[in-house]
């Protein structure tokens, strides 16, 4: 094999190799995305911005939370939220939690705004339930008759 034959095949096959590299991570990237974005702007009722606003993403069906924080511009941006149902709160001392309740997650962008509105510093919710009446430990029946 000549001098110019063997550059010519390795030219060939490096040229293959980079296009093969590249065609298959352009579809590996394309299939990857299994999530959706949540972004947004939190205000108060003056339409001012609100930084350090915590923002919660609860998904209803596993439990799974992730937390987001607004910057100096009230902004958040939660980039890979998987596919689902949500629960998002917004809270920052000195205003009212705010909720939004059954938020689908799809392949896609969302923009969920909030409007804060001024509370007190603390608020303590208080629940109380009965005892219940089941005994959960064991099986066993048993019956109190008076007469």
């Amino acid at each position: 094999m000549t001098k110019r034959a063997r550059s010519l095949r390795i030219l060939w096959t490096a040229g293959i190799t980079v296009f093969a590299i590249f065609f298959l991570v352009g579809q590996a990237s394309g299939q990857s995305r299994q999530s959706g974005e949540i972004r947004g702007t939190v205000t108060d009722s003056s339409g001012a911005v609100i930084p350090g606003v915590v923002i919660t993403i609860t998904n209803i069906s596993t439990g799974v939370v992730q937390h987001e924080t607004t910057d100096a511009t009230g902004l958040y941006d939660a980039p890979s939220v998987p596919l689902g149902m949500y629960s998002i709160s917004f809270v920052k001392q000195g205003f009212r939690e705010f909720i939004h309740r059954d938020v689908e997650m799809r392949l896609e962008t969302i923009t969920l705004n909030a409007e804060l509105q001024v509370g007190s510093t603390s608020q303590t919710i208080t629940v109380s339930a009965p005892v219940a009446l089941l005994e959960t430990e064991n099986a066993e029946q048993s019956t109190t008759l008076t007469g």
